[in-house]
């Protein structure tokens, strides 16, 4: 899993998981989850094990397990916070399962203590996060095989129902509020605007112009922004060029907002 070193909410999965209650561990019959290839020697394989050949450490379990723990905790994040948009799902559902979050879990449940290494490596492999993190992915891999999804399910959503509050909040309260959008009545600032553009008797013209419209915001809000450039060109060969920039929650709205500006700073309002 990724890395949430920088996430906002990184200090408070760490205080959750300090103080989460801890389910019932269910026990296993097989020990390859907290294996780790050093224990017999590290073999390596080109392209596959051979035919009979055991599941003797936990990296291949340790794969499965990503990928069902993730599948998990993005159906309860779902199931909690079904108004959550996706780019905030994602952030939440990386936070849950960033090696992280994961190796603080697997160190509450006393897993590193139950690692199997080789002697020269068995300390320093216990104290390493990633070690830590991995262990507990297999773990869940080896739960769901042999104890069925059923018990994987509840133990997952056990560990995590608790965890999945404290880390939307923590995202929340990080995630910047979205500008606020001027009021500005009903009145036609973009006509306003064109119909002052050909008034200007003796002189070289003017020009407005708006540059394309830029989309920012989350869905379902999304936040229109764009720019209007005034331009007025005297005779001597000098241009009075001025931008304003509107936003709004459709691209009629920012344009207007932009002509507003214009409006408001020539002195046509």
């Amino acid at each position: 899993m990724a890395s949430s070193e920088n996430s906002p909410a990184s200090s408070a999965v760490s205080d959750a998981v300090a103080q989460l209650p801890l389910p019932a561990i269910p026990a296993l019959d097989g020990a390859a989850w907290c294996t780790h290839t050093s224990f017999y020697g590290a073999r390596h394989r080109p392209f596959e094990a051979n035919a009979g050949e055991d599941v003797l450490d936990y990296e291949r379990l340790e794969h499965v397990g990503d990928a069902l723990l993730g599948a998990e905790v993005t159906l309860l994040v779902h199931t909690l916070f079904p108004r959550l948009v996706v780019g905030i799902r994602t952030l939440v559902k990386s936070d849950l399962v960033s090696n992280q979050t994961l190796a603080l879990i697997s160190s509450r449940l006393g897993f590193p203590s139950q690692l199997r290494a080789a002697a020269a490596q068995l300390y320093q492999l216990r104290n390493n996060p990633l070690v830590q993190a991995s262990m507990f992915e297999a773990y869940l891999a080896q739960l769901h095989v042999e104890k069925g999804h059923a018990a994987f399910q509840l133990f997952v959503n056990l560990l995590f129902s608790r965890l999945v509050p404290v880390v939307v909040q923590a995202v929340r309260a990080a995630k910047p509020a979205a500008p606020a959008i001027p009021s500005i009545g009903t009145v036609n600032y973009v006509g306003m605007l064109m119909e002052w553009t050909p008034r200007m008797r003796g002189r070289g013209g003017r020009t407005v112009t708006f540059t394309p419209s830029r989309r920012g915001g989350l869905a379902p809000q999304p936040l229109w922004e764009l720019s209007c450039t005034v331009q007025q060109h005297e005779r001597q060969g000098v241009t009075d060029t001025r931008e304003y920039d509107g936003m709004g929650s459709t691209v009629a709205e920012a344009k207007r907002h932009a002509a507003y500006q214009a409006c408001l700073d020539l002195g046509l309002i």
